[in-house]
């Protein structure tokens, strides 16, 4: 016993010592690279964004095997001591522990079965930083097969990283503020030295914020996420990468201007698997339909929490807990419940013609509807309102209408794509006059 506290002590002081050589370090470098935090990271200095499934498969292991032991002995001795008056649900609400660590174990080898396939890769950087306004260029090199028959698909996503609370009530949230997204087909992936060479090219909106660290409760982080579907395990990787403003980054009011020619010499382009199903209104005009259940992983995620929720009140009802604990997961759960039946028979449907704009909304019965008059309208554009997971998951947009005296109001809801949204608004802003056709158009 003594022997192993001795040993716990030994790897306590060890830790701390290297914690203290590394801040050294880290102090050297930055002091050697003032106003240059891209230089700050070894594998950003060497022209590289490392991908992360190295570090996250071994912290998966320790996590999973940690709560899978922490899991088992009271498990154990729940079962070897049993009660006449143990209440029926205690053994399901006891089981869940160990359910939840078996999920992380396949996980865990999930990822480790990914990294001895694909091994460690990394992004092989040509824009050092990469340039608010401007673009982030590289290539990732892979042991994938070469052809890619189903190409491959990427996007690149700000995210902002925010931790609140202290000790155990820390929680940390990723929220997604913009995500560019790409399908490049086989014919785009070159041969490389290990299979197939990724090239990686994307606009870099200028009005975002940099990469940043400096205060770990609220970071900044802009990541690559690269995933093909191949035999067996797919490959599925995320790195992150340096984007910083800097004396080459444009004013934010040049890079609009910019923005706004460009777009009028090239629109978007009308989506090739749209979500949004568009045809002639039979009122007259044109019609934008949304229909029930068209961003599944949403509605499924939604379902799956209502679920939790709905089982953890049932439990405490049950267990006969204090009842403000059932209200706060009552009505979280109901909270979910309205959602999720909004994500799976949420229907809407735009209006648009030379006069005015109407929406009309259809869940279940529940119907609204709502009427602008064309020259109220200001605008319209894009807005991430929803997303599906952290940051890897799925950024889901909402058309935004503005009227003349400034008020917003949501349309369309739930688009997963937003070149589609960004296309619905121009469609929309042609039809009622905000924008003449271009010739190229």
């Amino acid at each position: 016993m003594g022997s192993g506290l001795f040993l716990l002590g030994c790897v306590i002081v060890a830790a701390g010592i290297g914690g203290m050589k590394k801040t050294r370090q880290l102090k050297a470098i930055q002091e050697a690279n003032p106003g240059q935090p891209w230089l700050w990271r070894k594998d950003w200095a060497q022209g590289r964004a490392l991908g992360r499934t190295g570090g996250s498969a071994i912290s998966t292991w320790v996590f999973a095997l940690l709560w899978s032991g922490g899991s088992a002995l009271p498990v154990y001795f729940f079962f070897q001591n049993p009660t006449p008056s143990r209440n029926p649900w205690a053994p399901l609400f006891v089981a869940l522990f160990p359910l939840i660590g078996i999920c992380l174990l396949i996980w865990a080898s999930l990822q480790t079965l990914r990294l001895a396939r694909f091994g460690k890769t990394c992004i092989q950087l040509q824009t050092l930083p990469a340039v608010l306004g401007r673009n982030l260029k590289g290539t990732i090199d892979v042991h994938l097969p070469y052809p890619l028959p189903h190409g491959i698909n990427l996007a690149l996503t700000c995210v902002n990283r925010v931790t609140s609370g202290t000790g155990n009530s820390r929680s940390t949230f990723e929220y997604i503020r913009w995500q560019g997204k790409k399908n490049l087909g086989a014919e785009q992936i070159m041969a490389g030295p290990v299979g197939s060479t990724i090239p990686l090219d994307f606009d870099i909106p200028r009005n975002l914020q940099s990469s940043d660290h400096s205060n770990p409760s609220n970071e900044i982080l802009w990541l690559v996420r690269a995933k093909a579907d191949v035999p067996g395990v797919n490959f599925d990787e995320t790195y992150e990468v340096p984007v910083f403003q800097t004396a080459d980054s444009p004013t934010v009011e040049s890079w609009e201007t910019k923005e706004e020619v460009a777009e009028r010499a090239h629109p978007p382009a009308a989506p090739i698997r749209p979500t949004v199903v568009v045809s002639p209104a039979p009122e007259g005009g044109t019609q934008f339909y949304y229909p029930a259940g068209r961003s599944v992983s949403a509605a499924f995620g939604v379902t799956i929490f209502a679920l939790l929720f709905g089982g953890a009140e049932a439990v405490i009802l049950r267990l006969h807990a204090p009842i403000f604990f059932a209200v706060i997961f009552g009505f979280f759960d109901l909270l979910l419940i309205i959602i999720g039946l909004n994500l799976w028979f949420g229907t809407a449907r735009i209006v648009a013609n030379a006069s005015e704009l109407t929406l009309h909304t259809n869940t279940l019965g529940w119907r609204g509807n709502k009427r602008w008059d064309a020259s109220d309208v200001l605008s319209l554009y894009p807005k991430i309102t929803m997303q599906s997971g952290g940051s890897r998951g799925v950024a889901y947009y909402t058309v935004m209408l503005t009227d003349r005296i400034r008020n917003s109001f949501q349309l369309g809801k739930a688009i997963p794509d937003h070149n589609e949204a960004q296309w619905i608004c121009d469609q929309i802003e042609l039809i009622v006059g905000l924008k003449t056709k271009s010739a190229g158009a």
